[in-house]
């Protein structure tokens, strides 16, 4: 994600100006927002949430294939949606005595994003089950909660981009302040472990 410089996108733009265009190429689809008027919530586009494609990418701007339909004030968050969240499953050996889903997570453009998805949920009487919080693996804002079925489902922002040129691989211990570099969730609850072991499949459901 990089935030375009420019003050005032008009509706029409099709070239944007951008501090970085690092992860960004040709033929990419990307989310276009305005930091200061969304209100995506979990992946949940705001009404003027853009989603186009780049036609081309040069040195501090990115051209797209078609105009936008939208006016955007203030700093226009870019982000691919190749980076917009990603799934976690358990094996039998891992979180519990079953393969299933452990989490979706829905990455956000920024904190301020974060922040305001999780007000929205507490506005409507949900509470995380674990977080706000810093991950170390990822360096990555988290909080986590489940929705009506029971699904653990994760808010988070700000994911390390790994440069495979310069990035060395690592071991990551598992600590209560590795889980949380922010020292503010600390660990995981019984409670949330179990949600993220979620249940097994007996399988069947296919032959019903």
């Amino acid at each position: 994600m990089t935030a375009a410089v420019a003050t005032v996108t008009p509706a029409g733009t099709t070239a944007i100006p951008v501090a970085s265009t690092s992860g960004i190429t040709a033929g990419d689809t990307l989310y276009i927002d305005s930091l200061a008027t969304s209100n995506s919530v979990a992946g949940v586009a705001d009404p003027s949430t853009e989603i186009v494609k780049v036609a081309s990418v040069s040195p501090g701007e990115i051209t797209l294939a078609s105009p936008l339909r939208f006016a955007h004030l203030g700093p226009v968050s870019v982000q691919d949606t190749a980076d917009s969240g990603h799934l976690l499953f358990n094996d039998a050996t891992g979180q519990a005595d079953w393969t299933s889903l452990n989490h979706v997570a829905y990455e956000l453009p920024s904190v301020d994003h974060f922040m305001r998805g999780l007000g929205q949920l507490k506005h409507h009487g949900i509470s995380p089950m674990w977080g706000p919080g810093r991950h170390g693996p990822g360096d990555n804002t988290f909080s986590y909660f489940t929705d009506p079925a029971g699904l653990v489902c994760e808010y988070t922002s700000e994911v390390q981009q790994i440069e495979e040129d310069s990035w060395i691989c690592r071991v990551w211990r598992r600590t209560p302040e590795l889980s949380d570099q922010w020292g503010f969730a600390g660990p995981p609850t019984a409670g949330a472990r179990s949600a993220m072991a979620g249940i097994p499949d007996a399988g069947g459901w296919w032959a019903q």
